[in-house]
């Protein structure tokens, strides 16, 4: 895993335990050496032929460090949730 896409922090280890493509469902147990749970819950919900909505909750845990690893998570998500966007206004 790289922190900006070129500082390597380590290895994150991604455990699939549902993706239910009737429900929209995607669930995840993950971690790494300083984030010992990151359970990570998407769902997909179509709202109308071409508009779906996307919602992520994590759960996370990290000890001293949790608080500073939830803002991190915050800024990684939102930071995607932008890309994406960008990208699906071009398909």
């Amino acid at each position: 895993m790289f922190l900006h896409g070129f500082i390597p922090v380590g290895k994150h280890t991604i455990n699939v335990i549902k993706m239910d493509k009737s429900t929209g469902e995607i669930v995840t147990n993950e971690y790494n050496k300083k984030v010992t749970i990151w359970n990570h819950y998407i769902n997909m919900e179509e709202v109308s032929p071409n508009v779906t909505r996307y919602t992520d909750m994590v759960d996370l845990y990290a000890g001293g460090l949790t608080a500073l690893a939830a803002w991190w998570t915050l800024k990684f998500y939102k930071h995607r949730q932008k890309k994406w966007q960008k990208i699906a206004k071009n398909l």
